[in-house]
This record gives C-alpha cells, sequence and structure tokens, in this order.
C-alpha cells in the first residue's frame, strides 16, 4: 500500500526529482493509512530508478555561440533538456560551412539503435545522406 503512494507521489514530482522532491522542499508522507513506516528519500530514489525506464534518443545538442550554431549528435535519454547530460556523444554537425560538415560514429549509433535507441528526425536525415564508408580492400 505504501508503495503505491510512493509510486503516485514520484509520478506527480517527477520532473522536480533533483530539484524539489529530493532536497527535502516537498513533505514526504510519514506513514500511510496502516502506518507503514517512513522511509527516507535515497530509498524512494533507489526504488524508483529501478523500476522506471528510460527511453533513450540520439539527438542533436547545440553547443555554438549565438548566431553561430554548431551542434553534436548525443545519445541521451529522451525527457532530458536539449543540452543536458548525454550517455555519450556520437559525432558532429556544423551547417554553417558550405558544404555542412558532418562527423558521425556511425558502429556507435548502430550500437545504441540495436539497444533500442530512437533517432530524431534530423539525425535520421543526416545518417542517410552521410553513410558509413566502405571499407577500401586494398
Amino acid at each position: 500500500m505504501f508503495e503505491a503512494s510512493i509510486v503516485a507521489e514520484m509520478g506527480r514530482f517527477r520532473r522536480y526529482l533533483g530539484v524539489a522532491f529530493f532536497c527535502g522542499r516537498v513533505p514526504l508522507p510519514i506513514a500511510d493509512a496502516d502506518g507503514a513506516a517512513k522511509m527516507h528519500n535515497s530509498e524512494i530514489r533507489r526504488k524508483f530508478e529501478r523500476t522506471s525506464i528510460a527511453v533513450v534518443m540520439i539527438r542533436l545538442a547545440r553547443v555554438g555561440a549565438t548566431k553561430k550554431p554548431y551542434y553534436r549528435v548525443v545519445v541521451i535519454e529522451k525527457d532530458r533538456a536539449r543540452n543536458g547530460r548525454s550517455i555519450e556523444v556520437v559525432g558532429t554537425y556544423n551547417p554553417r560551412t558550405n558544404p555542412a560538415t558532418v562527423a558521425l560514429e556511425h558502429e556507435r549509433i548502430q550500437y545504441w539503435v540495436s539497444k533500442g535507441a530512437q533517432l530524431s528526425d534530423r539525425v535520421a536525415k543526416l545518417v542517410a545522406k552521410f553513410p558509413a564508408a566502405e571499407p577500401v580492400a586494398a
């Protein structure tokens, strides 16, 4: 019964996990109706992390200066911010050069796609437009 209330609380405060929920600003239920013992915030976090499933995306993260776009192709959880903490950087894209400069690690992209990662629309177009170079037979 107490676990169900924790999951409900976690669902409501999912966006505030690192900021408000675990900093003690949002009050935790002391006990449920049956009088179950209170759990510590770190115990709740561990329980939630074990039950949550992260959707992984391969998308662009902007790192250029103002009016000078430059992008990294990153593997990142879907619900993170555009320039949030990424799992891995698998390429770069510079649209300012003529023609645009694209450097992709195709083997790492294929690895992450095989693990279930989804490509964003723009990254899918980049991968299709700039395929991996075929090994040259000597």
